[in-house]
């Protein structure tokens, strides 16, 4: 059975429609098929009396940066729409690309975080503290060919890995605010991806890296090296190409031997465009089996597995492009699933469309889920919604979560700081 959450969309300037002037001024909404105009009656309390809809301020204690408000409406569960508490615009001076469509960011690593474009250009920030002040950064220009999919700052900080479109992988030397972004990368990580590369995790400190791409290669690197040490594919289908991977624990206990660091004990999780999500032993290469996310009781068309997450080495979420989240459970010894349950966020507006499910992350005891035109937040114990993340007008290509605060990052320069 899958539970479908509301599907809402609110007036992107509400809250400025709020502080500028709220007399007899109304806003509208969206909640599935129906859309509203709402009278302002105070900033607390905006209400339709011939629709029965009301939208109430909440207040939490010892919390004034939240910015939260209730939808109740009969006949709908209650929907809580969370605002940002920043709102930023990356201009880059002097430069053509002036407003970048920033597609990917990294987590902050001393007071450090970076952006990746469209345009293949990287952009350092100088941040401290949070919520995000740019005052000043760091303009790397065609850092990759085009359109960089991937950051990652490495545990320690002083190391970046960069991943694009023309199938590079590429590590920076990070250490300082101002350094080394204009010299050539330390490492650079190609030739054996024969097509896009789709994820990429590192395990550990970093000193082993493990990439996917659509060519159907899972593959873990040596960064000492620069050179892939082991490849894998999905062994029932050796062409299904792979969409995104995760890193748990939960695999077998054992001694760590050159080139390989920091494997044992770890599980690999990985999403495929069939729909099945395979998983390895990183300390042995070995296959732990298999499973079907399609409920094929329901459906006749396999979806792609879009993305996924992870936190220990039973328990899986699971994205696929027909807008479902489902959260599993697989006994590795008996190489079982168990599906949990399931949430659609966003329905498919065509026949034969897809959704983007861009990004999943589990914080706490929810799950943080971006796809094409939503960013919620759902229970990880039940699947059902917490809150929507509203307030904006331009597309959100990715985001990270730092401490309690959430970063969203999109096209036209677009950063925002959501507090959770």
């Amino acid at each position: 059975m899958t539970y479908s959450i509301p599907q809402v969309q609110i007036q992107s300037d509400f809250l400025q429609v709020l502080k500028d002037n709220y007399d007899e001024e109304t806003i509208w909404i969206r909640i599935n098929d129906e859309s509203f105009n709402i009278k302002i009656e105070n900033s607390s309390l905006i209400y339709n009396l011939k629709d029965d809809i009301k939208i109430i301020k909440k207040n939490l204690k010892n919390d004034n940066n939240n910015i939260i408000y209730e939808i109740n409406k009969f006949g709908i569960e209650k929907i809580i729409l969370k605002f940002p508490i920043k709102y930023h615009n990356l201009i880059i001076k002097n430069n053509e690309f002036n407003q970048p469509n920033i597609i990917c960011l990294s987590s902050i690593k001393n007071d450090k975080i970076m952006f990746g474009t469209s345009d293949g250009n990287i952009i350092k920030v100088n941040n401290n503290p949070l919520p995000l002040k740019i005052n000043n950064y760091i303009f790397k220009k065609e850092a990759h060919f085009t359109y960089i999919s991937k950051l990652i700052s490495f545990k320690s900080g002083i190391m970046l890995l960069s991943c694009g479109l023309d199938m590079k992988i590429k590590i920076w030397k990070n250490d300082k605010f101002n350094s080394n972004f204009d010299l050539n990368p330390v490492r650079i990580l190609d030739g054996k991806h024969k097509n896009r590369i789709t994820d990429i995790c590192t395990i550990g400190k970093g000193r082993n890296i493990i990439s996917c791409g659509l060519d159907a290669k899972l593959i873990i690197w040596e960064l000492g090296s620069g050179k892939s040490i082991w490849i894998g594919n999905r062994i029932k289908n050796l062409n299904d190409g792979y969409t995104s991977l995760c890193i748990s624990k939960g695999g077998i206990n054992g001694i760590d031997e050159d080139p390989f660091f920091e494997c044992f004990g770890k599980i690999v999780w990985c999403g495929h465009k069939s729909g099945y999500i395979s998983i390895w032993d990183l300390g042995t290469r070995l296959s732990l089996g298999e499973f079907q996310c399609n409920n094929e009781n329901f459906s006749d068309e396999n979806f792609s597995v879009e993305n996924l997450d992870c936190i220990d080495g039973e328990n899986i979420i699971v994205g696929l492009n027909n807008g479902d989240i489902i959260k599993f459970n697989y006994n590795k010894d008996l190489k079982l699933s168990k599906e949990l349950w399931r949430t659609n966020i966003e329905k498919m507006e065509f026949l034969n469309s897809f959704i983007n499910i861009k990004k999943i992350k589990i914080y706490l005891n929810s799950i943080i889920v971006l796809s094409d035109n939503y960013l919620v937040r759902l229970s990880f114990e039940t699947g059902e919604l917490e809150n929507i993340f509203v307030g904006y007008d331009d597309t959100i290509n990715s985001f990270s979560i730092n401490d309690d605060i959430l970063i969203a990052t999109g096209k036209r320069g677009l950063i925002l700081s959501f507090k959770l």
